[in-house]
């Protein structure tokens, strides 16, 4: 299914496209930072993202209901990259004065 998504362009044209799927996992990156302090919710929302599209990926393969496979691929994806990339903590490098 995630090759898929390369060969599903809604109407916006190849950079849209990469532009639209940037625009779905920006919210929830910062989501995902925002809860920093609340662990818990932040596990459980990020595991029920990514089960999300595992389920959906068996949807699609099976051919079961094609349109989930294409919701998948736009919004789960996405947000579960967001919730998953909001975990690493990027080094901050401070100045010396």
């Amino acid at each position: 299914m995630f090759w898929d998504l390369l060969h599903f362009y809604p109407p916006l044209g190849d950079y849209g496209f990469i532009l639209f799927i940037f625009l779905v996992a920006l919210p929830a990156y910062f989501v995902g930072r925002l809860l920093g302090r609340k662990i818990i919710i932040k596990k459980i929302l990020t595991v029920v993202f990514v089960v999300a599209v595992f389920v959906m990926d068996i949807v699609y393969h099976y051919r079961i209901e094609s349109y989930l496979g294409y919701f998948s691929n736009l919004i789960l994806i996405p947000v579960a990259a967001g919730f998953v990339i909001s975990w690493v903590k990027f080094p901050v490098r401070k100045k010396k004065v």
